[in-house]
């Protein structure tokens, strides 16, 4: 679209980088590296946000820990593994130790066979498990894909599938 030397430089926002940031921060909270990112492509120089990410931690507007803490309670709320926490963590550069994710799960009451309980009998939506083969087959693997998806390994989901897709005492 443009040649070479016809490209338009970008140019410098007219508000600074601390009331950029501030006006981020008051709409959600942000980590530290994604706060970054936005900055960068709205066009601060690199120096300018080294202050102004500075300025935000010394006064406390940008608190990592309890970003960290909000976005997994969050996830754990949907039904996401430990290990999909910290794959999708990782991509924010937040780390999380299974320990903390432990204790939150302890604080609210849900263990990770529970979780999947419930995310097998909200796939299965209350349908009783087909007799016929291949659309048991099918129910299995769609159930099986949904629980993958969230991030648990298949031993789990295995298990739990089995366990959903036994026949009840009353068919026999």
């Amino acid at each position: 679209m443009y040649s070479e030397e016809a490209k338009p430089e970008k140019v410098k926002p007219a508000t600074t980088a601390y009331q950029y940031a501030l006006y981020l921060l008051s709409g959600q909270d942000y980590s530290e590296y994604k706060i970054r990112q936005k900055m960068k492509l709205k066009g601060y120089e690199a120096e300018e946000i080294d202050t102004t990410v500075g300025k935000l931690i010394e006064k406390n507007f940008l608190r990592e820990e309890e970003y960290k803490r909000m976005l997994a309670k969050r996830w754990i709320s949907k039904g996401y593994s430990d290990n999909m926490i910290k794959r999708r963590g990782g991509q924010e550069k937040l780390e999380f130790v299974t320990s903390e994710l432990t204790q939150m799960r302890d604080d609210s009451g849900t263990s990770s066979s529970d979780v999947i309980a419930k995310l097998v009998t909200k796939k299965m939506r209350g349908q009783d498990v087909p007799t016929d083969r291949l659309a048991k087959q099918k129910l299995r693997d769609k159930v099986s894909r949904f629980l993958l998806s969230k991030g648990y390994g298949w031993d789990e989901v295995k298990r739990a599938v089995d366990e959903a897709m036994k026949p009840t005492s009353d068919e026999n």
